[in-house]
């Protein structure tokens, strides 16, 4: 009985250890909370149209949780955008504008967006 018990118990540490690597996600024992992207765009907007697709495929490559907000139309996102900027001490210049970290960012240069999304990203 005494090696029954000591091989369960054997098991249950093993078990425990390996715990994090078999569970998706579970490198540590708590899943690592994605950053979040927001994207402020105005509908119909030329710079935007041209930002989109690049700061979709960015939020796909850095794994990013990502949320849109038109604020042309919706006065409410607009002030999401204005309220957001004004946290991180800025003032929102237009649109396409991207809020990552505390980092704002307005413009539709792909590089640009692309090291400010890096310096940002956890």
């Amino acid at each position: 009985m005494k090696t029954s018990l000591k091989v369960n118990l054997l098991l249950t540490i093993i078990a425990c250890t390996m715990f994090p690597y078999i569970v998706p996600g579970g490198n540590n024992l708590y899943a690592q909370k994605k950053t979040t992207l927001y994207y402020f765009y105005g509908k119909d907007c030329p710079h935007c149209a041209k930002a989109e697709p690049i700061i979709l495929n960015l939020a796909r490559r850095y794994q990013l949780n990502l949320e849109k907000f038109e604020v042309w139309y919706n006065a409410a996102n607009r002030q999401k955008l204005v309220s957001m900027a004004k946290a991180r001490g800025k003032n929102p210049q237009g649109v396409p504008t991207i809020i990552i970290g505390n980092a704002v960012y307005t413009g539709s240069n792909e590089a640009k967006l692309e090291e400010v999304i890096k310096q940002n990203a956890k």
